[in-house]
């Protein structure tokens, strides 16, 4: 007699066994980005740290070097987005809500889509710049408007016409949308346009029209950015090329710049596992006039606070011993916390407490004399 057994699970179809592999290459490739960002970022901001310096310690009796200076920071400007784009590759679902206008979104990604493009695709630009800030962050946004031209131009191999335009649009009743102002980006191609099977598949997570060797999910991307903040993707064409149009609500709320403030009363704790960005970022700290303590991990930044002395901490989030924001949450339940100022990636950590200022890498001087101010004044208001 046989005995009673649990049935076998089922064996995964060979499409499915294609999407958990595809799922396996993409975490691991999400966790190398994540990796390669931030120590590309560290190395971007020693380069554009001792660049300012530079130019700060210059007169103006030298305007070529000075030229020179500011092309090299500019670069820097160009290769920092690109690093961006890796934070977003590893940590989409974890970003920050923030605001962004969409002109300098479109602008930004269209210069980088100039470079890389099919020479036969004609790209033409065009935005308003009445179109309002939505509350999605610029670097999501940029991604969205990347990953939509991008699938455009998969579409036109033989090239053709990609139109990129932004525009305010107030909208009345709508089954959609709620009333109210929106942005509205849309991109259109003169290629095949989408079919009534693609159409109703375009955001799914692993569909594509791509070949089998290339991965798709560019719509799905676009779609969770977009939905999230209560935007739409509407999907139109006539046969003679496709139209992609984003609805972002406005963002009522576009935060002030911060009030000036002193500095704070007392020395700034940096911990940062990286001994070259700790020199740049101590010399610019010391040039606002700030006593600086330094920590090259978790243990070491805990005994300084211990003594109870450190007004701001500067945390890096990338530690030897333990993650970044553990410190943070450490810091904020002394008795004596500190003012906070997170410089890891806000793609890549969670919740950190009210009040922690946010300044990923690289950033100019300028960005973090900005960045403490803010946070010493979020601490006294």
């Amino acid at each position: 007699m046989v005995p009673d057994t649990d049935p076998l699970p089922s064996l995964p179809d060979s499409r499915t066994a294609e999407q958990l592999r595809r799922a396996q290459r993409l975490e691991g490739l999400g966790a190398l980005a994540g990796r390669a960002a931030h120590d590309f970022n560290n190395v971007l901001g020693v380069v554009l740290g001792y660049v300012e310096l530079a130019k700060m310690g210059l007169g103006e009796e030298h305007p070529k070097v000075r030229r020179h200076l500011d092309l090299a920071l500019s670069t820097v400007d160009r290769v920092r987005e690109l690093a961006d784009s890796l934070l977003d590759v590893a940590h989409r679902e974890a970003r920050t809500p923030d605001v962004a206008e969409p002109e300098a979104a479109v602008r930004s990604a269209c210069a980088l889509l100039a470079r890389t493009l099919d020479p036969r695709i004609t790209l033409v630009v065009e935005t308003d710049p009445a179109a309002p800030c939505t509350p999605l962050d610029l670097p999501t946004l940029r991604q969205v408007v990347m990953n939509l031209c991008l699938n455009a131009a998969d579409a036109m191999p033989e090239g053709g016409r990609l139109e990129v335009q932004t525009e305010r649009v107030v909208l009345a009743d709508s089954p959609a949308l709620p009333a109210g102002c929106y942005s509205v980006l849309r991109v259109r191609d003169s290629g095949p346009g989408v079919s009534e099977v693609a159409r109703a598949r375009l955001f799914e997570p692993w569909f594509s029209t791509r070949p089998v060797d290339r991965s798709g999910g560019g719509g799905w991307v676009a779609r969770t950015g977009v939905e999230r903040v209560g935007g739409r993707i509407e999907v139109g064409g006539d046969g003679q090329g496709a139209e992609f149009a984003v609805w972002l609500p406005h963002a009522l709320a576009v935060r002030p710049p911060p009030a000036a403030t002193e500095p704070p009363g007392g020395p700034v704790l940096l911990v940062d596992a990286d001994a070259a960005a700790r020199a740049v970022l101590r010399l610019q700290l010391e040039k606002d006039g700030h006593e600086v303590l330094e920590a090259a991990s978790a243990a070491e930044a805990d005994a300084i606070l211990r003594a109870g002395a450190v007004a701001v901490l500067l945390v890096d989030g990338a530690l030897p011993d333990v993650p970044g924001a553990d410190l943070v949450w450490q810091a904020a339940a002394l008795p004596h916390a500190p003012r906070i100022l997170w410089l890891g990636p806000a793609q890549a950590v969670g919740a950190l407490p009210a009040g922690t200022g946010m300044l990923p890498k690289p950033f100019l001087h300028a960005d973090l004399t900005r960045a403490l101010h803010e946070v010493v004044g979020n601490a006294a208001g």
